[in-house]
């Protein structure tokens, strides 16, 4: 959780007074944005959250919590929540990599919830590799170890679109 909205108050300022100083920084950002930063559904881009700590003349530490900041020092555009926490947990490096048996402790959820935060993180753009060799899932740091998941999606996505043409050869037939 963050403290966006309690020291916006403290120093006596609406969502909105905020809102127009954020603009300066990202005028695309609108009050809906700024109540999901506020209630941690979204997380600011490094950018807001500079300026947040700015306009609220307080350190982004005592706005933020780590992962929080961590995310925000590490990517342009706001993300959700949970692509924030995967991209805390799923280390860096192959040599890291962490044991899917692992992932609902670090995560504190079930099995299932946690493959599907892994799909959305994926989906929001979070580079995760699992080599299919019994290490894990791990961030890849390399230029090598992004070829390898790029060929390794490349195969799976092929492979999907050889069954499309079968299922559709079988509906039209």
């Amino acid at each position: 959780m963050n403290r966006v909205s309690e020291r916006r108050q403290e120093l006596g300022m609406t969502q909105r007074d905020l809102l127009a100083l954020l603009k300066e920084t990202d005028p695309r950002l609108d009050i809906g944005t700024l109540s999901k930063i506020e209630t941690g559904v979204c997380l600011p881009s490094y950018e807001i959250m500079t300026a947040l700590e700015r306009h609220l003349q307080a350190a982004q530490s005592d706005l933020f919590d780590d992962i929080v900041i961590f995310r925000a020092q590490n990517t342009k555009a706001p993300v959700g929540r949970i692509t924030a926490i995967v991209a805390w947990a799923i280390p860096e490096g192959k040599a890291n990599a962490v044991k899917r048996e692992e992932l609902p402790k670090l995560f504190g959820v079930c099995d299932r919830t946690a493959r599907e935060w892994l799909a959305e993180a994926r989906r929001d753009g979070l580079l995760i590799n699992n080599d299919q060799d019994g290490r894990g899932y791990y961030q890849p740091t390399t230029p090598e170890e992004v070829m390898r998941g790029y060929l390794q999606t490349q195969n799976r996505t092929m492979s999907q679109l050889v069954q499309q043409k079968y299922r559709r050869a079988r509906l039209q037939g």
